[in-house]
């Protein structure tokens, strides 16, 4: 099976899970307290109850179709990350630590396959993936019922120590999402997910099997990818050490000298996106917190017009307003 093959897809009136009676079977001869759905533990394996329950419940594909969360791990080994939410700037920054470093031939010769899940709406999803060429299957858990179930319960802006799949500050990270969502005509008046829901890493079947379990504990704390795949029985290090030295590129698929220069570019976005005029007030475009600078009355620069993200009417989303010092403060402290 192809690492990047979705799954058949279930309809959405289709008769429950053949392992639903298992599940009901395993309630019925448990104690409630055996799964500890109340108690964080970053590193614990989800109990047979956990993994049972996790695979009967709903995610959305791409198509908007639903299928059953075990279904994408009851046939084939399958490393399962989980991400924050559609505009976080350290999970697209994640995003491209797996595309640049992660191959599917390599994974589909081990007989591995990957996916990723996020929340909110699932009309996000294929611009989502557009934006950083992944040939990943990505699904989405509005209801955080998957996550909450795998013990993803920890609810938080705290940022922890930095990571090193990190490449952008605050100020350059809004600038990045923003630009993204421009480029790949993101609807960004749909749900995009939770600001407060962690993600994790986890490695699951066949079967009801969990192999390694990491969950986040704060925003930036994804384990670097190529230690879950290395996790999952994959050296993925020695093929890409010689693609990068034999043909001077990562897995992205771009010369490493343009991909470097692409990554300074993109520090530079929220510099461009910002609109000329007096910058005494500024307003936060497309998300609270995260979008792009601009200023209440200043005149629009034809240039950098294009890139306004707007609603289904064309209208500018303006969600927020920041004093421009406390937006730099922020930055000084990501810096």
């Amino acid at each position: 099976m192809s690492a990047s093959t979705t799954k058949p897809m279930v309809p959405i009136d289709c008769e429950p899970p053949p392992w639903d009676e298992c599940l009901d079977l395993m309630c019925a001869t448990h104690e409630p307290h055996e799964v500890h759905d109340d108690v964080f533990d970053e590193y614990s394996i989800p109990t047979q109850l956990q993994l049972r329950r996790a695979a009967n419940l709903w995610v959305i594909a791409e198509s908007g179709v639903r299928v059953s969360f075990g279904s994408l791990w009851q046939d084939q080994k399958t490393i399962v990350i989980f991400i924050r939410h559609f505009m976080c700037p350290l999970c697209q920054d994640y995003m491209f630590s797996i595309s640049r470093n992660i191959s599917p031939q390599v994974l589909d010769e081990a007989d591995v396959n990957l996916v990723i899940i996020s929340n909110g709406d699932y009309q996000l999803i294929k611009s989502y993936r557009k934006i950083f060429h992944t040939p990943f299957a990505l699904y989405t858990d509005p209801s955080h019922e998957v996550y909450k179930t795998m013990g993803m319960t920890i609810q938080t802006l705290e940022k922890g120590p930095r990571s090193p799949y990190i490449r952008h500050g605050l100020l350059g990270g809004i600038g990045m999402v923003v630009a993204n969502a421009a480029k790949v005509g993101m609807p960004v008046w749909k749900e995009k997910g939770d600001i407060k829901q962690l993600g994790g890493e986890f490695i699951l079947g066949p079967g009801f099997e969990c192999s390694f379990a990491h969950r986040m504990r704060y925003t930036r704390s994804h384990l670097p990818i190529l230690d879950v795949v290395s996790a999952a029985g994959v050296d993925m290090l020695t093929p890409l050490t010689a693609l990068v030295r034999d043909q001077g590129e990562t897995y992205l698929g771009v010369p490493l000298v343009e991909e470097f220069s692409w990554m300074k570019r993109r520090k530079l976005d929220l510099t461009k996106l910002t609109l000329k005029g007096r910058t005494s007030a500024f307003w936060i475009t497309a998300l609270p917190g995260l979008g792009r600078l601009t200023s209440a009355t200043e005149e629009v620069d034809s240039e950098t017009s294009d890139e306004t993200l707007r609603d289904e009417s064309g209208t500018p989303v303006l969600l927020e307003a920041r004093p421009l010092s406390i937006i730099w403060e922020e930055a000084e402290d990501e810096g």
